[in-house]
């Protein structure tokens, strides 16, 4: 009897129709947990481990088509007996133990998850202990315009509390932070924890009582930390917010009450207590109503949290401009998300590019306003530009030169003279662009050109 061709044979199994239907169903299967890692954050490692099971399987997939693809009951062979057994356990091998081997990668990235702070436990205090500490930094400092020191009260750092976890949790609703309010044991534990000024102000005049002082902290920051631990939660940082109301002598404008805010972000690393993070607290001289007061506040915290969360608030830069009002920005930070609120703004550098375009944008915004019927509501914009103008243009040759100086030094030198900035949305993200529709002009000449930087705005 003859022997059959080969590739009759392989079509009588149906091998080729069995291979392309696994082949189809295995790729749509990876284009599904694909777009699981893209869109609900899944493992970035899923698709890789997706793909070599896919391909991993294919000797096992071949075998059973082959002896069991044509019509009919077949049995089992040694073939299948041995083969299959072994390719399973080759798999099975590979997916328990490839990354000791460096192959997926998972423990990089556990590694870097673990570099992410992405969980804060965030406090509001005005605690008894301010004037204590607010003499020590009085002292050390040489400040004379303190008259007197109070706290903020209780019943008003409860607003802020709520406040703060309505404003948060509609923020970061949909992004990945987890945000924690202390309860009335860690709270109290928390008001010994002092701003930034009094610890630099005690280290720098009693060592030994610095050193007592941050044993006792590092100890309840511990506990803190394990007091969360137990219900599953890592908190990687506290964000302690000290309040303080002051009276101050101040002789450009007299005797005022003024708000003093501070933070202070406490951490462990590598097992010792970080307190590196810090603000070196300012005064707030306007008398705003208490509501201002509590936004503000809240606000900074918002700032604060995106920034350990995210990194800087600069994302990218324009690459086209769409429409009027439409843009698309080339992304370096794709921690955004639809719906955040951008500022679109001019950066001057250095080198000859730079200075024609701050050239340019000059004589278009002369040309605007002397065109402009209220002129004297931007007069001073307009002389400014008029100045700016001829002083660059009068100058041009010895600014390249001294530019080229400092290019070749390594100087970097940027400015924004504000002229330019918009305002606007993020409509969609798409991998690494975005589209943003622009909502507000700072001022009716402004304009948005190609590299402009995109950050977001507070």
């Amino acid at each position: 009897m003859p022997k059959k061709p080969f590739i009759k044979t392989l079509l009588e199994r149906r091998i080729p129709q069995i291979l392309g239907s696994y082949l189809v169903a295995g790729t749509s299967l990876i284009l599904f947990i694909e777009y699981l890692v893209e869109k609900y954050q899944f493992p970035s490692h899923y698709p890789t481990l997706a793909l070599f099971a896919l391909i991993g399987i294919l000797p096992s997939v071949i075998i059973l088509s082959y002896f069991h693809g044509a019509p009919g009951k077949d049995e089992w062979t040694k073939v299948e007996r041995i083969g299959i057994p072994i390719n399973v356990l080759f798999i099975a091998a590979m997916l328990f133990f490839g990354d000791t081997m460096g192959i997926w990668g998972i423990n990089k990235l556990n590694e870097d998850q673990r570099n992410i702070r992405d969980t804060f436990l965030i406090n509001y205090d005005s605690p008894k202990d301010i004037k204590k500490w607010v003499d020590k930094i009085v002292s050390y400092e040489n400040h004379k315009q303190f008259i007197k020191i109070d706290n903020f009260p209780n019943q008003y750092l409860d607003e802020i509390n709520k406040y703060s976890k309505s404003y948060l949790g509609s923020k970061y609703m949909n992004l990945d932070v987890n945000l924690y309010f202390p309860d009335t044991e860690i709270k109290n534990l928390l008001t010994k924890f002092p701003p930034y000024q009094y610890l630099n102000a005690l280290e720098n005049t009693d060592k030994i009582e610095f050193d007592s002082l941050m044993s006792v902290l590092e100890t309840d920051l511990k506990y803190i930390l394990e007091y969360y631990n137990k219900d599953n939660i890592i908190i990687d940082g506290i964000l302690n917010h000290t309040l303080i109301r002051a009276k101050l002598d101040m002789p450009d404008i007299g005797i005022e009450w003024v708000r003093f805010f501070d933070y202070l972000f406490w951490e462990l690393s590598d097992g010792e207590i970080n307190n590196h993070w810090h603000d070196e607290g300012y005064y707030d001289l306007e008398t705003d109503l208490e509501s201002e007061i509590k936004e503000e506040i809240v606000e900074e915290t918002y700032s604060r949290i995106y920034e350990f969360r995210y990194g800087s608030n600069y994302i990218g830069e324009v690459i086209d401009i769409l429409d009027q009002d439409l843009i698309k920005v080339s992304l370096v930070n794709e921690k955004v998300h639809e719906n955040m609120d951008v500022k679109i703004s001019r950066i001057y550098s250095l080198g000859k590019e730079e200075l024609d375009t701050e050239i340019d944008d000059y004589k278009y915004i002369i040309t605007y306003l002397e065109n402009e019927q209220n002129i004297n509501k931007y007069i001073d914009i307009y002389n400014n530009c008029k100045s700016d103008l001829s002083a660059r243009t009068n100058n041009y040759h010895q600014i390249l030169i001294q530019d080229s100086i400092d290019i070749s030094n390594g100087v970097s030198r940027y400015s924004d003279n504000g002229f330019n900035d918009s305002y606007g949305e993020i409509m969609s993200v798409n991998n690494s662009e975005a589209i943003i529709k622009v909502r507000k002009k700072a001022y009716p000449f402004s304009r948005i050109k190609i590299g402009d930087n995109i950050i977001i705005k507070d």
